[in-house]
């Protein structure tokens, strides 16, 4: 059966191309002429059925602790460590023009991460930055 069709189709094409070549500009003007009424939806709770309880469960999370939608940017170069002067205040310049807009709500970075440590005196819980700014050299 795919073979009988598949000899007419190519018959049809050797011996009526202006009819093929017709068809394949009508058909492809009535399916181009469908893409005004597509929309791109990037909310992941739209993909969800509305009766499932995900759904919900997802919306109960989003409500109590905010969008969970991340955006991931890495700089370096192949075989050179991140850790250098340079390299850590480009980091810690693009995190401040970053958490400077208005769209983005956190920047996580390794710039402005917490080091977590005890005090050896009265064993209590310090927290510092992991960094210090600016940067003097490359051991720091």
């Amino acid at each position: 059966m795919i073979k009988y069709l598949n000899k007419i189709l190519i018959s049809s094409c050797i011996n009526r191309p202006i009819l093929v070549l017709f068809i394949s500009l009508s058909m492809t003007a009535l399916i181009t002429s469908g893409i005004i009424y597509v929309e791109q939806d990037d909310n992941m709770i739209n993909l969800l059925p509305e009766e499932i309880g995900s759904r919900t469960i997802f919306q109960e999370i989003q409500d109590e602790y905010g969008k969970t939608e991340y955006m991931y940017l890495a700089i370096g170069n192949k075989n050179k460590s991140v850790f250098n002067k340079v390299d850590l205040n480009v980091i810690a310049d693009l995190s401040a023009e970053f958490e400077s807009l208005d769209i983005i709500d956190e920047v996580i970075s390794i710039t402005n991460l917490d080091k977590i440590s005890l005090d050896p005196t009265d064993s209590s819980i310090v927290i510092n930055n992991l960094f210090e700014f600016p940067i003097l050299h490359d051991i720091q």
